[in-house]
């Protein structure tokens, strides 16, 4: 995995660090971006998940590597005019970036569910009290199946709570963090926004409704921003 991260910055090393020209210093750079989303999401680490010949059940190259199908909505320098195409993320950015979010949650929960004794993996996405609560220690060989059966409104309104602000977290940062970037008033305000993404009463599954949080919370501005 670690030898992939490699390549992954040896074939952004000589890419211009610029990004979108308004506030410059705000948005991520195209190689930042995808080396956040390979630090957030390990899927993207792992060659089996990516896309190298078009497959259609991979994540395709657009959404791991920089190319002229996503060049320009990233933010990156235009070597002709030695500035980025974009002032700011427009609507281009924002249909690539959905598509490819949407994507990437999805392959990480599919690779969740792959590893069901990879414990450091499963800490990633889902908080110690729930993982503890739903564990099936006399299934050794699959401990966390219940994450694939019990369904996201048999949660308790701590319980669920609990779990948003915890993915808050891992993916963006602390309260002090989301309070300065200034887009929300801290990361209680932010869980009251991401949790409209599933209702309370809703059917879904544990994991399926935590890859919608996912991609949810990729989806914010604070997400793309230092």
């Amino acid at each position: 995995m670690n030898k992939f991260i490699l390549i992954l910055a040896m074939i952004f090393s000589n890419v211009a660090s610029a990004s979108f020209s308004e506030n410059s210093k705000r948005y991520f750079s195209p190689k930042d971006m995808f080396t956040v989303l390979a630090q957030k999401f390990p899927v993207m680490a792992d060659r089996a998940h990516l896309s190298f010949n078009g497959a259609t059940d991979t994540l395709p190259q657009n959404c791991w590597s920089l190319g002229y199908r996503n060049g320009t909505v990233t933010g990156l320098s235009l070597p002709a005019i030695g500035s980025p195409a974009a002032v700011t993320p427009g609507a281009g950015f924002v249909r690539w970036w959905g598509s490819c979010a949407e994507r990437i949650t999805q392959r990480q929960i599919f690779a969740l569910n792959a590893s069901p004794l990879n414990e450091a993996l499963w800490q990633k996405f889902w908080n110690a009290h729930l993982l503890n609560k739903l564990r099936d220690k006399a299934n050794t060989a699959d401990p966390f199946h219940a994450f694939n059966e019990t369904e996201w409104n048999s949660l308790t309104t701590r319980q669920r709570r609990t779990q948003i602000r915890f993915l808050i977290e891992e993916l963006i940062g602390p309260n002090a963090v989301i309070a300065d970037l200034g887009y929300s008033k801290g990361i209680d305000d932010l869980a009251d926004i991401i949790a409209t993404v599933v209702p309370e009463e809703s059917t879904l599954k544990l994991n399926e409704a935590n890859q919608k949080f996912l991609t949810a919370i990729t989806l914010r501005e604070e997400f793309l921003t230092y």
